[in-house]
């Protein structure tokens, strides 16, 4: 269905190293309607995208094993998942981190904190 459709089959991949903040936006993505899937590095998510096709991606930068720019590449550059969008979560927002998330194909940044509306 998509972001836009009926929530209920919108899949949602948060990729977050911090058990807290993976709860956090999974309880606020869950209360808001969304089925939500989770991975605590790049390299589980990857392993994750190999069996799942969510509808969008939200990813920490700052992880263990892959770091999350390295996962957008690699995210996008693959053909089955280049066309998910993805949203780099982030407590960087000097214009350095933000031009190098975009290189990297990320669609968009939330900054940490983030408002939960």
């Amino acid at each position: 269905m998509g972001i836009k459709g009926d929530k209920r089959n919108t899949l949602i991949l948060i990729v977050e190293d911090s058990l807290t903040q993976l709860t956090k936006l999974e309880q606020l993505l869950e209360g808001s309607g969304y089925t939500v899937g989770k991975a605590s590095n790049g390299l589980e998510a990857l392993a994750y995208l190999g069996k799942n096709r969510p509808d969008l991606v939200i990813s920490d930068i700052m992880m263990p094993e892959m770091d999350g720019y390295e996962l957008c590449r690699r995210v996008k550059a693959h053909e089955d998942t280049k066309d998910i969008p993805f949203l780099l979560l982030t407590m960087l927002s000097e214009p350095h981190d933000i031009m190098k998330g975009l290189e990297s194909g990320a669609d968009n940044f939330i900054t940490k904190p983030y408002d939960d509306a």
